[in-house]
């Protein structure tokens, strides 16, 4: 018996309020395995360090503290829907047992079997679109932060020295000025007398 015809007999034999009850129960299912699969896919986000968009805190201004500010705001959010979806999920499927028992005890044995197998088949069906769906989100987030995460740079080294004069420079002349005007040699020993002479020199006016 389908669907149509099984919710249709209910009514003709247990009148409308039955008929009520049933569809409250499959809606009741119906939702606790959708968050089944939202808590999920939450938790598959947050441990791989990920905020869904609904979630993401953007910046007002473009700094780096504004950045760790916003991330850490996104992910307060994220484990507060976590722990919503945890109670919704919760309160849906004390619901849902509630209303299987006053199926139970509304119907005869036989009617109310095959009732609630007929919501099992159904709860189960949107159980794995939903599964799907969740999959195929937190798979595109993913994607999205680990196409986000930029590559290392290549620096050709090459062009960081322009000889301008009409002199050769030969490697290790080349090699000394990559490092750049702030470059100094370190010297062999350190000349402790003459840093203590200027320090206290230096110290002298203080006294």
């Amino acid at each position: 018996m389908n669907n149509n015809n099984l919710f249709l007999d209910i009514d003709q034999k247990y009148g409308r309020t039955a008929l009520r009850l049933i569809r409250r129960h499959e809606h009741c299912s119906r939702k606790f395995t959708c968050y089944i699969n939202h808590l999920t896919f939450l938790t598959r986000c947050i441990k791989n360090h990920i905020v869904p968009r609904d979630l993401q805190v953007r910046p007002p201004v473009p700094t780096r503290g504004a950045r760790k500010v916003a991330e850490l705001a996104s992910m307060r959010f994220l484990r507060e829907r976590i722990r919503l979806t945890q109670r919704a999920k919760g309160d849906t499927k004390k619901e849902a047992k509630s209303t299987a028992q006053s199926i139970t005890s509304a119907l005869s044995a036989d009617d109310a079997a095959e009732v609630l197998d007929k919501v099992k088949s159904t709860t189960q069906r949107v159980f794995n679109t939903t599964k799907d769906h969740q999959q195929r989100k937190s798979e595109k987030l993913l994607r999205e932060k680990q196409s986000s995460v930029s590559p290392t740079t290549f620096v050709d080294k090459t062009k960081w020295v322009i000889n301008l004069s009409s002199r050769t420079l030969n490697e290790a002349e080349v090699s000394l000025l990559k490092k750049g005007l702030n470059f100094a040699v370190t010297p062999m020993s350190v000349p402790a007398t003459e840093i203590i002479a200027k320090i206290e020199s230096a110290v002298r006016p203080l006294a």
